[in-house]
């Protein structure tokens, strides 16, 4: 039989306070660490949903096959954009437009802009001349 006395109830209440701050001190990192967890889980779902809606952009191999099968398209009119047109054509593409209007007028519109435009978004996007669809 084990009697208690005096010192020894010290000695447990010292060991049970030590082991009741560790106890403490790991559940309160464990805490952190599962909200780190969650956060960066959130992060990651969030980016796989940022990258599935790119991907239901246009993309550079479907330009014919939209043409073939007579489905529905926007195309951006490259018209009265002057000295920006390189700029606006780049930004259009890279934002997914792969069909761009050109109509060869050349009091209207900017071949040139056009093409450097077009060159710059397919070097940025690693998109290729099958990649456009020039409509004249």
């Amino acid at each position: 039989m084990v009697r208690i006395n005096r010192t020894s109830h010290r000695q447990f209440e010292a060991n049970y306070t030590k082991s009741h701050s560790f106890v403490k001190r790991h559940l309160f990192l464990l805490s952190v660490i599962s909200f780190i967890g969650l956060i960066c889980t959130v992060y990651l779902v969030l980016l796989n949903w940022e990258v599935k809606a790119h991907s239901n952009m246009v993309s550079s191999r479907s330009v014919s096959k939209l043409v073939e099968l007579g489905k529905p398209f926007l195309m951006y009119g490259t018209a009265w954009k002057e000295g920006e047109t390189a700029r606006l054509v780049q930004q259009a593409v890279t934002s997914g437009f792969r069909f761009i209007d050109t109509a060869c007028q050349p009091t209207h519109y900017n071949e040139a802009g056009v093409g450097a435009g077009w060159k710059a978004a397919a070097a940025e996007l690693g998109l290729d001349r099958s990649g456009a669809c020039r409509c004249q």
